[in-house]
């Protein structure tokens, strides 16, 4: 303490306290990242791989361990603040999902394959790689997005309840 670090076309700035006696090792991470590649730093930290693209922002307060497996993802726990910036996220189509569930047709419900995201933001407690959150955000093409519930960091799960505002032309 004090860390600083490039971090995948980012910067970090925090403290890092590494405890070498148990086995596995543990680390306790209070950082603030900004400007980060989030899939190259998600890529490099857990299974979730090429399904989160953007700039990211970051404010973790976490602990993990390194268990033999390398996936670090079920061993975290703490708070994490994070703010996301031209992103997206692969392997979801919001927009189709409502298009299917507002029995929307037209031009726009095709799909896409991921969801477009220009500014997602929110707050986590995490337990054993499961996040709760009461206040992601995001800011989608055709409106807005928040949503409640659990993110499974270590199977990929998603538990939300998403309520979703489309801007008039798509809705239209």
């Amino acid at each position: 303490n004090p860390l600083t670090s490039q971090l995948y076309g980012g910067q970090e700035n925090g403290s890092v306290t590494v405890d070498t006696r148990p086995t596995p090792m543990t680390y306790a991470v209070n950082a603030k990242l900004t400007g980060v590649d989030a899939n190259k730093l998600l890529s490099s930290i857990s299974t979730v791989k090429d399904t989160v693209y953007g700039v990211l922002t970051a404010n973790p307060n976490v602990t993990f361990a390194t268990p033999a497996s390398g996936d670090i993802v079920q061993t975290l726990n703490g708070t994490l603040g994070l703010n996301l910036a031209n992103g997206k996220i692969m392997k979801l189509d919001l927009v189709r999902e409502l298009s299917k569930i507002g029995k929307f047709g037209g031009a726009g419900t095709g799909a896409k394959g991921y969801t477009a995201i220009s500014q997602m933001s929110g707050t986590f407690n995490v337990h054993n790689g499961v996040a709760q959150t009461s206040d992601l955000k995001a800011a989608l093409d055709v409106g807005t997005m928040a949503a409640t519930g659990t993110v499974n960091l270590v199977n990929q799960d998603l538990n939300l309840h998403v309520t979703a505002v489309l801007n008039k032309q798509y809705s239209q």
